[in-house]
């Protein structure tokens, strides 16, 4: 369930368990991507650094903060985890970049 508006994020719990397994679905399209179109990994960047990319807000949404469906769309845009952090998720590999301060504690 969302908080209302605009700025809600997923307010019940997100395994590890279940963000692997979104993970491992985003590797396998890359690996399906590298074989068809030669694109190497997928680059998400949500926050200024990215031009507050709207696709990138939710897959991050999705992926990091456990977002589905009306979810995703109404992911914070200005969440510190999603300004903060950049993502690479190729088929063999993952990149996650954060500041320590957009981690939770």
């Amino acid at each position: 369930m969302l908080a209302s508006g605009v700025n809600a994020t997923p307010t019940r719990p997100y395994s590890a368990w279940q963000s692997r397994q979104r993970l491992e679905r985003i590797r396998t399209l890359t690996k399906a991507s590298a074989q068809a179109d030669g694109v190497d990994a997928l680059l998400f960047v949500a926050g200024v650094d990215g031009s507050y990319n709207d696709g990138s807000r939710k897959a991050l949404g999705w992926l990091l903060l456990g977002a589905s469906g009306h979810e995703v769309r109404d992911c914070m845009r200005d969440d510190a985890i999603m300004e903060e952090t950049i993502v690479i998720v190729s088929h063999e590999s993952v990149y996650v970049y954060s500041i320590e301060s957009a981690l939770p504690r």
